[in-house]
């Protein structure tokens, strides 16, 4: 291999090691959620998911669910379980308190 081609390689493996800055938006799509004892996940506020069939996810009072067939839905209260179409975005605001109670079904 020639000195250029070994300089080139070794380019292409910094520029690669290099990738997948950023920040954190939370799991990503097509990713499961974590899942502790079988229970789904809660989603911290300032974060968003989108939910693949058959995620669930805990979420307090104020989160907004986008369906991927244009409604949206907040969610007021607490002890609420809403069903959504697989693909929806759930956002929890950045100001939510208050207990991750809600659960959000994608199915």
């Amino acid at each position: 291999m020639t000195k250029s081609a070994q300089l080139l390689t070794a380019l292409a493996f910094a520029g690669l090691s290099a990738c997948g800055g950023g920040y954190d938006a939370g799991p990503a799509a097509g990713l499961p959620l974590p899942t502790i004892s079988g229970k789904p996940a809660v989603l911290a506020a300032g974060k968003s998911v989108i939910l693949n069939a058959g995620q669930s996810v805990m979420v307090p009072a104020g989160t907004v669910v986008r369906g991927t067939n244009n409604t949206v839905i907040t969610i007021k209260g607490n002890l609420n379980t809403v069903h959504t179409t697989p693909g929806a975005t759930v956002s929890v605001p950045a100001d939510a308190s208050g207990p991750a109670d809600n659960t959000i079904i994608a199915g």
